[in-house]
């Protein structure tokens, strides 16, 4: 292919990866009150983008090379099957969607309370319903925008709260400085070859 322009954006944290190692000098800070001071640094996260009026036209169909027609029927888990999903290996509770991770979100938000009083260290991981919000299926997939959760959370906390990095808005910092050390440190999926292992 010739004169293909490429744009890439980021969009799965709240700050682009980047601009906060230009701020700490290329180095990942490996230590969250280091990260924190280079949030302070980095100003306000951008707000959430509103949803677009209307989508563009999906590409000619002679260049895609699906073997099914996504753009007119949704597959079944049997259509998946192809692709290397086996549907009966894998069970959750977890339903999936953009409105699923929303409605989710902002019910969890209405408890006003809870979400004032949130102290991760204070809750239950072993409970049998999830004792903190159960966003991180729908974060990590991208059903839910980290910049709606940290925009909502901003809207509906009082100036009592809990604070970073045991409150709400710290766990988003934790999962913002995870992200950075991954994005950052080579082999960091692995402890060979890993420098911070």
């Amino acid at each position: 292919l010739q004169h293909v322009n490429v744009e890439t954006a980021w969009g799965h944290t709240l700050y682009d990866p980047n601009h906060l190692l230009e701020l700490n000098d290329g180095k990942t800070p490996l230590t969250m009150s280091g990260f924190m001071r280079v949030l302070s640094m980095a100003g306000d996260p951008a707000q959430p983008l509103k949803a677009p009026k209307q989508l563009p036209p999906p590409p000619p169909m002679d260049i895609m090379s699906h073997k099914i027609d996504i753009y007119n029927e949704i597959p079944t888990l049997s259509d998946l099957k192809d692709y290397g999903y086996l549907p009966e290996e894998y069970t959750t509770w977890f339903s999936a969607g953009e409105q699923v991770g929303i409605t989710r979100m902002e019910n969890f938000l209405a408890q006003k309370e809870r979400v004032d009083n949130f102290d991760k260290p204070n809750t239950n991981p072993t409970a049998i319903e999830p004792d903190t919000t159960a966003l991180s299926p729908y974060l990590t997939r991208g059903s839910l925008s980290v910049r709606l959760l940290h925009s909502r959370l901003q809207q509906v906390t009082s100036e009592t709260c809990t604070r970073p990095p045991v409150s709400l808005e710290g766990q988003i910092y934790w999962r913002e400085h995870a992200y950075l050390n991954g994005y950052s440190t080579t082999n960091f999926n692995r402890m060979v070859g890993n420098p911070i292992c």
